[in-house]
This record gives structure tokens, sequence and C-alpha cells, in this order.
């Protein structure tokens, strides 16, 4: 009897252990699917789209528009263009919404678009005409040989021909240049009598070749006494503004000896510093270089190594020259936090660079193949030249164009400013004149339309 409970015993204590094992391995089992689940979870890549909530759309091709923004009703936001999806559920309770509308549409000379060589903010154009919120017209103003707008539109310069030339008739005549100073009311608030006008910034400064007025033309400022002799012969004399116009960083570089002059100055003529650099500059400077006030200059020069991205801080030293492999003309923005510079390639490249080291964090190349509007295109060529930083610099919005000859194709891509990754190519905008954002919507100018998004993810 006892011999049998002791077997019975063992045979129990045998069988509760294999069904502790089994329980263990059902958990294990049962855990490393969960994470599994899980982690594929995490793998699988978001996938962006751009969801539209307002559209209009205009009889003459446009090049921009400037943005107004007003308060009104749901139901006025809804007849003005924008659909209801565009507010959520507690701004669609209130009784009214603020919204954007087309307050300055600037149209073009001619349909489609062209590949935009100037600096941001500079275009040709035929005319600019003043809205209302509703679409009524409230001013028509010729646009001249050149446009000049301020990043933020609060200010339009229309700029004559400036140098020697010829007349339509082919005679030789001298272009005095000069310009005149618009708000974005359409109201005329100054005039610039001479001189090639380079630039307008947010408060209303115009740079001029060596000089500075304020809004209403008043001379505040100039360089023209200050540039030493060797240079005033120069093969390259180019400036660029800081956004509000109090800074103006002038370079000047001749082509036989290897160096450039460069030259940070004030709006009232006051030189901070003048440093001669061991490296060239191209006439595409005011596109590639950034100013970030009291803080440093960024930009493409030619060095022994090749085309480099330089960094000169605000006291004039040269911090780095990062070797860079893109070619082609750049365009550069600083992250809001300036610890980063993005920088994008009329070659098709998309760039971040660390800002205190000069370390690029990551490069994206452009695959035009990809892009359904470069099937079938005659130049198979893929560049871009338009950045913006959208959601406080967690995606870069470029607008790329393929081809080189005429017609040109557009579209838009969208990039994670983390990782480089292409996150969405909008093929579907093939007549993209420009990009601008708003809060948190963003907007899309064709030739004929105006789009405003909002970024989803699904």
């Amino acid at each position: 009897m006892g011999k049998t409970m002791r077997v019975l015993k063992k045979r129990r204590r045998e069988t509760m252990k294999k069904l502790f094992i089994s329980a263990i391995i059902a958990l294990m089992a049962i855990s490393l699917g969960l994470y599994a689940q899980e982690k594929n979870a995490t793998q699988e890549d978001p996938k962006m789209e751009l969801q539209v909530v307002y559209e209009k759309t205009f009889t003459d091709p446009i090049v921009d528009v400037i943005f107004g923004e007003v308060e009104v009703t749901l139901d006025e936001a809804k007849r003005i263009g924008w659909k209801e999806d565009a507010f959520t559920e507690k701004k669609r309770t209130n009784e009214r919404v603020k919204i954007f509308y087309p307050k300055v549409v600037i149209t073009s000379r001619k349909e489609g678009i062209d590949y935009p060589g100037e600096p941001e903010g500079e275009m040709r154009a035929k005319e600019i005409k003043f809205y209302d919120k509703d679409g009524k017209l409230m001013k028509t103003v010729l646009a001249g040989h050149r446009l000049l707008r301020s990043e933020n539109g609060r200010y339009l310069v229309v700029a004559n021909l400036f140098g020697d030339g010829y007349d339509k008739q082919g005679k030789y005549i001298f272009h005095d240049g000069g310009g005149l100073i618009y708000n974005w009311n359409g109201d005329e608030i100054g005039q610039i009598p001479s001189g090639n006008i380079i630039q307008v910034s947010d408060k209303g400064y115009v740079l001029g070749e060596w000089i500075v007025y304020d809004s209403s033309g008043r001379k505040t400022g100039s360089l023209e006494t200050d540039i030493p002799e060797e240079y005033m012969s120069c093969e390259v004399n180019c400036s660029k503004m800081s956004r509000n116009g109090e800074y103006i960083v002038t370079v000047l570089s001749m082509f036989g000896p290897k160096e450039a002059l460069y030259i940070l100055w004030d709006n009232t003529g006051r030189i901070l510093w003048k440093k001669e650099f061991p490296f060239e500059v191209s006439g595409s400077m005011p596109l590639s270089h950034s100013i970030i006030e009291n803080i440093s200059i960024v930009g493409k020069a030619y060095t022994k190594s090749g085309v480099c991205i330089v960094m000169i801080d605000w006291d004039g030293k040269l911090l780095w020259n990062t070797k860079s492999t893109t070619g082609g003309n750049f365009r550069s923005k600083f992250s809001h936090d300036n610890k980063k510079v993005f920088i994008i390639s009329s070659r098709g490249y998309v760039l971040c660079v660390d800002t205190f080291s000069g370390k690029i964090r990551w490069q994206h190349k452009a695959d035009w193949s990809k892009m359904t509007i470069a099937i079938n295109h005659q130049d198979k060529g893929y560049h871009y030249d338009k950045l913006l930083l959208l959601k406080t610099d967690e995606i870069i919005a470029a607008r790329s164009l393929v081809g080189y000859r005429r017609p040109l194709a557009s579209g838009v891509v969208f990039i994670d400013a983390e990782t480089g990754k292409l996150l969405l190519e909008a093929s579907q905008y093939q007549n993209v004149a420009d990009l601008t954002t708003k809060n948190n919507f963003f907007f899309i100018i064709e030739k004929h339309k105006v789009t405003g998004n909002v970024i989803a993810w699904r």
C-alpha cells in the first residue's frame, strides 16, 4: 500500500511538472507573439497624405499668393472656399473661426511655370492684384520688370531695369533702376530713384547694391565708401539681408586670388567685421546663404577640396567647412532651434547638417524615375528650388522640378526632417508655382489654383 502511494505521488509530481512546463512554454509563446506583433506595428511606417481643406481657382496664371487672416462665421468660411474638416469640433461650435484668404495674388507673364533662378522673394510677374476676404478685386498694380516681396508678404517692391541694355527696337539705353515700394494693402509707400534693388525685408528695409533704404525710400546706411580698392572691380559682388533687415552680409570675390571678402554690416552702414577667407563664391550666393542674427552665416563656397558648405560665426570666425558632393545651386534654412541647417540642391539633394560640428546628419537623393510627372518627360533631370519646414521642423516640404528645358513639370516632396526618409511624393500637383505654410495649413500654389491642405497620417 505504501509503495503504491509513493508511485502515485511520484506520477502526480511528474504530471504537475509537465503541466507547469507546458504553461511556461505557452506563456512564452504568447509573449513572443505579442512582442512580434508590437515590433511589427512599430516597424510599419506611417503613411502620410495631404487632406484638402481649401480650394480656390483663378482665371489668370499665378506665380505667388500672399495670405491675409480674418475671423468669420463658419458659413462665411465655407462660402470663401474652406471645408468644415479644416476646423476642429471645438472650433466648429464657436460663433466665429479664423481663416486665411488670398489677399495679394501675383499673376504670371505667361502660362506654365518657369525655372526660378532668382533668390527667394524675387520673380518675373505681370500684375499684383489686391483682394478683400470675399474675393472682390480692390486694386491692380503693374509688376514691372522685376518684383520682390518680403518673406512675410507685408512689403512688395516693383523694381525697374538697371544697367546698360537695349530696348525692343535695338537702341542702346541706360537703365537707372530704382523702384516703387508697396504695402500689402496696395498703397504706394515709398520710392527709390535709382540703383539695383536686391531684397526687401519683413520690416520694409530695402537692400540695394551696398545701400539700405527704409520702407519710405529714405537711405539709412551705405557700404559704398568702405569697399577696398582692389575689390572695386571684382567679378562677384553679392549681398543678403537678414529676414528683419537689420543686418547684411556682403561677399566680394575675384577669380584671380582664391579668396573672398566677407563683410557683416547693419542697416545704418556700421561694419561689424570685414574678413578674407581662402575660398571663392559665385553669383548664386544670395540663394545659398542664410543669416541667423547673433549666431552665424551659412552658405556655399568653393575651396581647394571642391564645393563646400561653410559656417562663419557672428564674430567672423570660420567654424567649419564641410565638403559636399551635391553640386548645383543651394538654398539653406536653419531649424527653429538653430541646431540644424537644412539644405536643398538644384541637383536633387536634401541635406541635414549639424550647426555646431558641420557633420552631415543625413543626405537624401531624389529619384526622378519614381515621380509620375517624370514619366516620358524629355529631360530626365530632377532638382529642387524651394524649401519649407513644417510642423516645427518635423517635415521638410520641397518643390521639385523635372527637366531642364521648358515646359517644366513639377511636384512636391515631403521628407522626414529627423531621418531624411521620403514620406510622400505629391505628384498630382504638376504645375506648382510656389509653396507656403500658415499655422498648420500647407498651401500649394499652382498656375490656376490654390489648394490648402492639412497633413494626415494613417
